[in-house]
């Protein structure tokens, strides 16, 4: 996967302090001791060997945060693998592969640069893109993140499997913890769909326990709209978002 790193120092003349430049090696210089990165310079011609603790740390992804005009290839919120960045002027260009699979080009304005190694401090990733594992995932679903790397996470999907998936197709999060507790009330996540439902579920339900026994359990019934499914369901009442886990529910059924 392709580093870029942006310099953070106005020390040198043939590159530019803020520009982000991709990595094209990693040499460890003898002499001075110390790990350096090779960069094309701005010339575009050559490159050159300039020292690691001149640039910030590497990145590979960029966040979407502004998908106006382009809401059909681009996803707020979803991380995108940079394929390479070029810049006009000051004008920084970024091309991604857009949720169409087509790749496309950029302003750097649309996008959030998410430095290598912070994605792994997510616990929990949002799908954003199903394609081809509708069977797996569930799109707007949340999953809880087991396993990360710099480019796949491990959840466990809808068919209680655990499976590795690409970055890039979820949202990745870090929810307050009061949003987990069954019944807790948070603001509301995202627009809502139309079909209201009755939804019956057991309070006393946790993760990971056998559903006590139904006629003792503490049932709830609510109604609301669902915000979106996965292990965990998000579902939109009058009085707020309510967070319930999915082997919670007993039933539910459209309000008609």
């Amino acid at each position: 996967m392709t580093e870029f790193v942006k310099l953070k120092t106005d020390a040198y003349e043939r590159i530019t302090k803020g520009r982000y430049y991709k990595v094209l090696e990693e040499y460890f210089d003898p002499i001075d001791k110390e790990w350096c990165y090779l960069v094309r310079r701005d010339n575009m011609i050559d490159n050159g060997y300039y020292s690691q603790s001149d640039f910030e740390k590497p990145v590979t992804h960029v966040k979407c945060i502004d998908n106006e005009d382009c809401s059909d290839v681009l996803t707020v919120g979803k991380l995108y693998e940079i394929k390479n960045i070029n810049y006009v002027g000051d004008r920084g260009l970024i091309t991604i592969k857009k949720d169409n699979r087509q790749t496309g080009q950029y302003s750097s304005k649309r996008f959030e640069f998410v430095e290598k190694g912070d994605r792994v401090n997510y616990t929990h990733a949002i799908c954003k893109d199903n394609e081809t594992v509708e069977h797996k995932l569930t799109y707007g679903g949340m999953y809880e993140i087991v396993e990360s790397n710099d480019s796949m996470i491990k959840i466990v999907d809808d068919n209680d499997e655990y499976s590795w998936f690409a970055i890039v197709r979820f949202e990745l999060v870090t929810p307050q913890p009061q949003i987990y507790k069954l019944g807790a009330i948070a603001e509301p996540l995202e627009p809502l769909p139309t079909t209201k439902y009755h939804i019956t579920y057991s309070l006393q339900y946790a993760e990971g326990a056998e559903l006590a026994d139904i006629s003792k359990a503490n049932i709830i019934q609510i109604e609301g709209e669902i915000v979106s499914k996965g292990r965990v369901w998000v579902i939109e009442t009058e009085k707020g978002t309510v967070i319930i886990p999915f082997k919670a529910i007993i039933h539910m059924h459209p309000q008609y």
